[in-house]
């Protein structure tokens, strides 16, 4: 008898327990996001960000978002790298594109920049003391989203650049012989990836980056390739030269013109695979590699950049096709092109969220998630984060704007197969 009550305690005890221990789960999974207004960056609730949430998630949608620090403050400490990741996983996002590389140099600490031009990496990040990449890495696996480091700008970098400057014999020109073009205020000039010490440069960069960090993919974008106007080095020349036995034509008027368009995008094409590959075996080819381009037809006409060769190769495994258009309309008709249609299992759209001289109303960007949804590719990725919440149009708040985009990512969702 005595020993049934003491089982009969013991059962009550428990019961109780149990029972404050929902009440704490209760009230952990409240509001996804705080309703007041956050700086970028602001709070999230703890339960959402668990690891492993996506295992959760029965849809495969890419959901994604890149993050630079151009505009943005991002980087600058790990508690706001923290305080970003944990607001992306509560609004249901899959994937984070961090800038690793822009402007010629590394936003890491790199031996090899440092031996190339004698800066380890972008000043502002506390020195040798933080590593952004290393922490947003480790945020990444905290609140189970998926890191994309993102070679930003690829081959342009800036006239004052170190790496300009100190390799000068590395640089591409017109065939008026300049090297460089003015972009949004700023002198640029590409290197040519036709060179071998250029192509040497970014296989011994990807091989030490992949070999540090261990990425499962990386990203480049639209700059790893070259404007249709360069490619008049006297390297490329003679290159040129001793395959067709011709010198290249100056003008979009000539009748070979489209002959040394389609010869200058295959050696562009032939330097890509030799650095990817190498990237991909310094990996034990576990690295998958995605690019972030303009509309195919658009790219290679105009940046010498033929990405469908490059995923038809197996040089890269995904694309994010940047389509920023001020209209519905024009971006869903861009949607339809065959090159697009044909691919789209292996492509998600890249959707301007504003920039900080042109805000972006969020309902368009809402009406293009619908359109990439309805369309059947893999998912979306938004530029940039900073501008989800600021450069906003009048007449938006921080608040209509996180509501907005809660109602279309209501729901879990984890990357499609590749991405």
């Amino acid at each position: 008898m005595e020993l049934r009550r003491l089982l009969k305690i013991f059962f009550l005890i428990g019961s109780v327990s149990l029972s404050n221990q929902s009440c704490r789960n209760a009230k952990v999974s409240g509001p996804p996001f705080s309703p007041e207004p956050t700086q970028v960056g602001g709070p999230a609730d703890p339960q959402v960000s668990k690891p492993g949430r996506k295992s959760l998630a029965s849809k495969r949608e890419l959901r994604g978002v890149w993050i630079t620090q151009v505009d943005s403050n991002v980087f600058f400490s790990k508690t706001s790298i923290e305080n970003t990741f944990k607001d992306l996983a509560s609004l249901n996002f899959t994937t984070v594109y961090p800038a690793v590389w822009n402007l010629g140099l590394s936003l890491y600490p790199s031996e090899l920049m440092s031996s190339t031009v004698g800066e380890k990496q972008v000043k502002g990040f506390g020195g040798q003391t933080r590593d952004p990449v290393a922490e947003s890495i480790e945020m990444g696996k905290k609140y189970d989203l998926t890191v994309v480091p993102w070679f930003e700008y690829g081959l342009k970098v800036p006239q004052t650049s170190a790496l300009a400057r100190l390799h000068k014999d590395w640089l591409t020109q017109s065939a008026q012989g300049n090297t460089v073009r003015a972009n949004e205020g700023v002198n640029m000039v590409w290197l040519n990836p036709l060179k071998p010490e250029v192509q040497s440069f970014f296989s011994k960069l990807l091989t030490e980056f992949v070999q540090k960090y261990n990425p499962d993919q990386i990203q480049f974008d639209d700059n790893f390739s070259v404007p249709k106007e360069l490619l008049y080095d006297p390297f490329s020349v003679q290159l040129y030269r001793s395959e067709t036995g011709k010198a290249p034509p100056t003008s979009e008027k000539q009748s070979d013109w489209a002959v040394w368009t389609q010869w200058r995008a295959d050696k562009v094409t032939e330097a890509v695979g030799k650095i990817f590959l190498e990237a991909k075996k310094a990996s034990r080819n576990k690295l998958t590699i995605s690019v972030s381009p303009n509309p195919a037809i658009w790219a290679k006409a105009n940046y010498l950049q033929d990405w469908p060769t490059w995923l038809s190769k197996g040089y890269c495994d995904s694309i994010v096709v940047q389509l920023y258009r001020n209209e519905l309309s024009s971006f869903s008709n861009e949607l339809e092109t065959p090159s697009m249609q044909e691919l789209k299992s292996k492509i998600a759209v890249g959707i301007l969220t504003g920039l900080k001289a042109r805000p972006v109303s969020l309902e368009l960007a809402r009406e293009q998630v619908n359109a990439v949804r309805q369309k059947g590719f893999a998912g979306y990725v938004f530029f940039f984060y900073e501008s989800l919440f600021s450069f906003r149009p009048t007449g938006e708040s921080e608040v209509s704007r996180r509501t907005l985009l809660q109602s279309f990512q209501s729901d879990l969702s984890k990357e499609p197969e590749g991405f």
